[in-house]
């Protein structure tokens, strides 16, 4: 799923995606994302590390809610992002920068 916004004036954009576990929802303008929300598919409570990853090209950088929570789902502050990043959030156990199942994932455009 792509957050996409074309032309030059000021709109509001967003996206959302689910994994086989977790889902992101992300709003904002152009490159520049207002809010992440990072949430459970099911719906359940989980506990643990929500977390968001924003990759371009091979540099991966990660984003930690700032403590362990059970929780259905957690609000992320947003960033600007450069064009093509990808966006994916998730759960982990521990603060461990590795790879995840069942993340949601979308793709930030200008």
């Amino acid at each position: 799923m792509a957050l996409t916004l074309l032309g030059t004036g000021v709109a509001a954009a967003s996206a959302d995606d689910c994994g086989t576990k977790y889902c992101i929802s992300v709003t904002g303008s152009g490159l520049k994302v207002d809010r992440i929300y990072v949430t459970t598919k099911s719906g359940k409570a989980v506990t643990g590390f929500f977390f968001v990853t924003a990759t371009k090209g091979s540099t991966t950088k990660w984003d930690w809610y700032y403590h362990k929570v059970t929780a259905t789902g957690v609000p992320f502050d947003g960033k600007t992002y450069a064009n093509g990043t990808q966006l994916c959030g998730g759960v982990a156990p521990a603060q461990a920068e590795m790879s995840y199942a069942g993340l949601g994932c979308i793709t930030v455009h200008s």
